[in-house]
């Protein structure tokens, strides 16, 4: 409902099920989930549960920590914004 920059874009390299690879990140990510809603113009209200606060960086780790399989080794920190080993 409003424009959107797209700042980077991923490719994995295994074969992976794009469904569950978004259910992965939601679930990495979900305690840096924003809450945050808008009025759309048929005057519904919506929440936007596809927007996160993370450091750029921190995704691409996490990215690359899911096409490594180390990610179950790994859970996001919103506290000091990283990645930590479990």
């Amino acid at each position: 409902m409003a424009p959107v920059k797209i700042v980077e874009d991923y490719r994995l390299t295994g074969n992976y099920n794009p469904q569950k690879v978004e259910a992965l990140i939601h679930q990495i990510f979900g305690s840096a989930q924003v809450d945050v809603g808008v009025s759309g113009l048929d005057g519904n209200y919506y929440s936007a549960i596809e927007w996160y606060s993370v450091p750029l960086s921190v995704i691409n780790e996490a990215i690359s920590l899911i096409d490594s399989g180390e990610i179950i080794d790994y859970h996001y920190s919103p506290s000091i914004q990283k990645m930590v080993e479990n």
